[in-house]
């Protein structure tokens, strides 16, 4: 029997190899200096039970892509479990299950973005959540390179408002202010309202779109 199931507590990075099993590894090892495939995400460990890792590997062997090549996914771990965060299994309903209580206390912004990650469109649809209006003039500060059209901006205004998180009856809703699209190139700005249940199931509303092309010009992308 594995000495996590005896309640001794082990190394997240030996458990998440272990669940990788010998081929995922080498996988992973044929593109990837050893050292810098498991990597201990800080800003997304906000979840009491659990930390979360990125592990990168070969195009196409995790969910999510990266550019000019290879991918990368995450697993929550702790001393005793480590769990492959999947877009198509949703394992994540399980980490918002056993974390629903303290949900509300954590950082919007970040609780956003983590679960949007597994819900959105992809590549093609990811989202940049912003805390709100403030955030996205920053992103037209020097040295950024978006430009942002200021008479569009000036009509979303008074709507944008703020990235929240609030318990209502047995839910969590999150509203996140987000601007969507593909990659770096992520122009439309709108609102998403994302709704937790106890048993961390996830639903997604409409989005609410606030503007099409709130930028002009965007950065270019960076390998």
């Amino acid at each position: 029997m594995a000495l996590a199931a005896l309640g001794f507590r082990m190394n997240p990075v030996d458990l998440i190899k272990r669940d990788l099993g010998p081929d995922q590894w080498n996988r992973c090892r044929q593109g990837w200096a050893e050292g810098s495939i498991i990597n201990f995400q800080e800003d997304l460990s906000f979840f009491r039970g659990f930390k979360i890792y990125l592990v990168r590997g070969q195009t196409q062997q995790f969910d999510f892509p990266m550019l000019p090549h290879g991918s990368y996914g995450y697993y929550a771990a702790n001393g005793r479990e480590a769990v492959r965060l999947t877009r198509a299994e949703k394992e994540i309903q399980r980490i918002l299950e056993a974390e629903w209580a303290s949900l509300p206390a954590q950082n919007a912004v970040k609780l956003a973005s983590f679960v949007l990650g597994f819900y959105d469109g992809g590549i093609k649809a990811s989202h940049r959540v912003l805390a709100g209006a403030d955030d996205l003039r920053d992103l037209a500060r020097p040295p950024r390179d978006y430009r942002i059209n200021e008479a569009v901006f000036a009509k979303a205004l008074s709507v944008i408002g703020e990235t929240s998180c609030k318990i209502e009856g047995d839910s969590i809703k999150l509203r996140a202010v987000t601007l969507c699209g593909w990659m770096h190139d992520k122009r439309n700005l709108g609102i998403e309202t994302i709704a937790i249940s106890k048993d961390g199931t996830v639903a997604l509303g409409p989005r609410e779109v606030l503007a099409e092309k709130i930028f002009d010009e965007v950065p270019g992308i960076m390998y």
